[in-house]
C-alpha cells in the first residue's frame, strides 16, 4: 500500500512537471517550529512530548488560474519525541527518546490574496522512515504513514526580476489516515515557519 502511493503521487509529479515550461516555478525551504501528538491521553499509558522540529524541503509550483496555483514537492520532517512512563508509586519512572524522520509530499493549492500575501492548503502523502533509519520507533505512537492536511499563509517579495523570498508560517496534521491502522490515537501536529526561495 505505502509503495502504491508513492508510485501515484510520483506520478502526479512527472506528469506536472512535463507542462509548459512559462507556468512552472520551483522553490526550496527550511523551516522549524514546534509539535505535539495530538490524541495520545491512553488511560495508564506514557506521557509522549516532541521537541522542537526543523523540515527541509523542494517545492514545485504549476500555475492553474490567475490566482492560484497547485503545489506539490517533497519535503523531510524531523523531531525527538520524547516517552516517559506513567507514574505509579513505588515504581520509578522511564523516560526513553526517539528520533521520528517523517518525509511528506504535499498536493496544495495556494491562492494569492494579493502580490505579496497568500494562503495554501490541502493534502499531505506521509512516509514514516523512523523504522528504517537504522533506530528504534516507540510503541506508543503509530506510524504516520498515511494522508494528512496541513494549512498556511505567507508572504514573498521580489528580491531579483526572477527570484522571490518567501515566509510561510504552516501547520500540519500527520496521518490522519494512516496505511497500517493500530490502536494508539496519536497524531503529529506541528506548526512553524518555513523560509525559501522561489523562482519565476
Amino acid at each position: 500500500m505505502k509503495k502504491f502511493l508513492i508510485l501515484c503521487l510520483m506520478v502526479v509529479s512527472l506528469a506536472s512537471y512535463a507542462q509548459e515550461g512559462s507556468k512552472n516555478s520551483f522553490g526550496v525551504m527550511a523551516g522549524a517550529g514546534s509539535a505535539i501528538v495530538a490524541g495520545s491521553n491512553l488511560e495508564g499509558g506514557p506521557d509522549l512530548d516532541l521537541e522542537r522540529n526543523f523540515e527541509l524541503g523542494a517545492h514545485y509550483y504549476r500555475q492553474i488560474g490567475e490566482k492560484v496555483k497547485f503545489e506539490t514537492g517533497i519535503f523531510y520532517h524531523y523531531s525527538k519525541l520524547t516517552e516517559t512512563s506513567a507514574f505509579y508509586p513505588g515504581i520509578p519512572q522511564i523516560t526513553t527518546q526517539y528520533d521520528i524522520h517523517l518525509l511528506y509530499l504535499p498536493a496544495f493549492l495556494r491562492y494569492n490574496i494579493s502580490p505579496y500575501f497568500f494562503i495554501n492548503g490541502g493534502l499531505m502523502a506521509d512516509i514514516d522512515l523512523s523504522n528504517n533509519m537504522g533506530v528504534d520507533s516507540s510503541r506508543n505512537l503509530n506510524s504516520q504513514s498515511g494522508a494528512g492536511v496541513g494549512f498556511g499563509i505567507g508572504g514573498e517579495l521580489s528580491l531579483f526580476n526572477s527570484i522571490y523570498l518567501q515566509l510561510n508560517p504552516y501547520m500540519n496534521l500527520h496521518g490522519v489516515l494512516l496505511v497500517q491502522r493500530e490502536n494508539n490515537p496519536g497524531r503529529i501536529l506541528d506548526a512553524g515557519i518555513r523560509l525559501g526561495i522561489r523562482t519565476r
